[in-house]
């Protein structure tokens, strides 16, 4: 299917001739960000601190780590799990604020998909993440635009899971060799790259990782 997935709205602004003939001469039609690292910037410890604290634990324990695997694949209520390590009935809006305060948005990032977008690219985004995260995340707004936004917990796969990326495809309608995938993991870059995308390690500057996929986008349509 072509549609946009999960619910976020591909973008009716409009792309005007000139922008449409630059992107039609590339063999990419897509650039799939990752979101913590690349469009938020990352602040895992400080949440997990955080998280710990507020049920009354010094640190979160190994059963939490052990159990992410299938609370981001939408396998596990994340409430349960906070039960199952504290004892304590936590509403998933419990973290909400803190979320927001160490994942703040990374606006350079932001811009450079807006950017892609004027040029007649389309853009997406891949995350591994959880049903807490999701509420949040849309309701920051910096997905507002996008093609199409893939959350681990509602595909039911997470990188560096094929099926991850096979999805992705499915939902954009798109070949492969049509995307490129930027995240701050190179796991995650090695897996996509296995699936047939092209891949860019983001590893802190935007501008560098901005010139590295015009660099893949302008190789593509030169092969």
């Amino acid at each position: 299917s072509g549609e946009p997935a999960s619910g976020v709205a591909a973008s009716d602004e409009p792309v005007d001739g000139e922008a449409q003939r630059k992107a039609s001469v590339s063999m990419v039609r897509c650039v799939l960000f990752d979101i913590g690292g690349v469009l938020l910037r990352l602040g895992e410890a400080e949440y997990r601190q955080g998280v710990a604290e507020r049920l009354g634990l010094p640190e979160l324990p190994k059963l939490y780590e052990e159990r992410m695997p299938f609370i981001q694949r939408g396998e596990v209520d994340e409430a349960e799990v906070w039960f199952e390590m504290s004892g304590k009935r936590v509403e998933h809006e419990a973290f909400d604020e803190l979320f927001e305060q160490v994942f703040p948005v990374n606006e350079a990032m932001v811009r450079f998909a807006a950017e892609l977008r004027s040029q007649g690219f389309l853009t997406a985004a891949l995350s591994n993440t959880q049903k807490s995260h999701v509420r949040v995340m849309r309701r920051m707004g910096f997905l507002d635009g996008f093609n199409g936004v893939f959350f681990s917990n509602e595909i039911g796969a997470r990188k560096p899971e094929p099926a991850a990326f096979r999805r992705v495809c499915e939902g954009l309608g798109l070949r492969p060799e049509e995307i490129v995938f930027i995240d701050d993991f190179e796991e995650y870059v090695a897996a996509a790259r296995d699936c047939g995308l092209h891949a860019v390690r983001h590893a802190g500057d935007v501008d560098a990782t901005r010139a590295r996929v015009l660099a893949v986008i302008g190789e593509s349509g030169a092969a």
